[in-house]
This record gives structure tokens, sequence and C-alpha cells, in this order.
């Protein structure tokens, strides 16, 4: 079984292309990506070859699992080597704490805790203010997020919440 159609819906997804524009960026017709995505066809090689290059994914991935975001962004926080991947010039960057799954029960009782947060690995980012989080995704989840996929974001309080935004909220107990 391929994962092609799965995975072409996922680039599609995340790089916010609709149907007629990732059609277009490979010469194909806008119906072919929706037959691809429901697994009524499948592109030929070629075409897969242009969508690996594109999105700079091996062709192996495409075709034999299901491809997550942090591959599609080339996020490789799993090595051990370093604890920091870097995306721009020292000079710009902002260290964002990383939480994977294994931190998740601690952060919730620690996370308060600056001391706690900077033992934390980190990501770096372009400039931005300090109360951003990574966290990785523990199970399948909705709006396809995937389980080891990341969610980034910054901290807020009830107050500032507004109708219509996804928040992720971490806590010991919450209550509403």
């Amino acid at each position: 079984m391929s994962y092609i159609g799965k995975n072409i819906k996922k680039i599609r997804t995340v790089k916010k292309l609709s149907q007629a524009k990732f059609a277009e960026l490979f010469n194909l017709a806008r119906p072919s990506v929706g037959a691809y995505e429901e697994g009524r066809s499948e592109p030929k090689i070629d075409t897969v070859i242009q969508i690996s290059e594109h999105f700079q994914l091996s062709i192996d991935a495409l075709l034999t699992k299901e491809i997550t975001v942090n591959e599609l962004y080339h996020f490789d926080i799993f090595n051990t080597e370093e604890q920091t991947v870097q995306l721009h010039p020292a000079s710009s960057q902002l260290q964002t704490p990383y939480v994977s799954l294994k931190d998740q029960t601690a952060y919730c009782q620690q996370g308060h805790d600056k001391a706690y947060r900077d033992k934390l690995p980190s990501l770096q980012f372009p400039k931005g203010k300090s109360t951003h989080r990574i966290f990785e995704v523990p199970e399948t989840s909705l709006l396809n997020i995937e389980k080891g996929d990341l969610l980034a974001g910054k901290t807020a309080t009830l107050e500032k919440m507004r109708s219509g935004e996804l928040y992720i909220i971490v806590g010991q107990s919450v209550q509403f």
C-alpha cells in the first residue's frame, strides 16, 4: 500500500495549498490531485520525483510511510548530540523551550519555574517573545496533527483567550 495520497494531502494542508495550486505546481489536472488523495489513482513516478525534489523529501518516505510535519519542515529535534536546531543566524535568535513527551508530566508540575524551563532542550526561532513553548503531540489528534508532530505557541492567560482560537491547556488540574 502506498501512502502517496495521504502524504499529498498532508503536504497541501501544512503548506496551505489548495488542490488547484498543488496541481499547478506539478502540471497536473486538479481532479487528479483529488483522485490521488482519495486513493482512486496514484501519480506517475515522474510526478512523485518532482514532489520529492520540490519539498525535499525522499521518494521512499513519500511512498512507504505517513510523513510528519517535522519531516516537512526538516526538524531533527531528536538528534541527541545537539539539542538546538538553528534556523537563522544566532544574532537574531530566541531560545524556545521544547517539551517532549517524556517531559510533559514534569512540565505540568514545574513549568512555572524558570530554572526548570532553562534546563529543557530548546529550538531556536527568529526574534520573538520568550513566552513561546513547543510541545510534542502525544496521540493522533485533530486538524491533521499526528503523534510526534510539534505544536508551537505562546503562553496566554484566561483573560486574553479569544473565541475561535486554538489553545493547549497545560496544568495539573484545569477547572472551567
